[in-house]
């Protein structure tokens, strides 16, 4: 977990300079999703952190073949039965 309650205690600052406001706006903005505070965490850092502009594989690759004019690849099998395994 990314904050862990130690008996039963607020696992921030409290008092002058703590995030006590913080804490709460999170516990209300996770509730109003239906999540639990440490998912809205993550997916708060997951924002944060990851590119939305990324490019993944598979769509580069469908990219670059409307590019050229798409390609066919045949792909045969190998129909060779396979040896049993030995375990002597």
């Amino acid at each position: 977990m990314l904050w862990q309650r130690k008996r039963g205690r607020n696992p921030l600052p409290s008092g002058k300079g703590g995030f006590q406001e913080t804490y709460r706006a999170l516990r209300v903005r996770a509730a109003m999703h239906g999540r639990s505070t440490e998912a809205e965490i993550r997916v708060i850092l997951e924002v944060a952190v990851l590119p939305e502009s990324r490019i993944k594989l598979g769509t580069y690759l469908a990219e670059i073949s409307r590019e050229v004019g798409g390609f066919n690849i045949e792909i045969e099998s190998d129909q060779t039965p396979n040896e049993p395994i030995s375990f002597e």
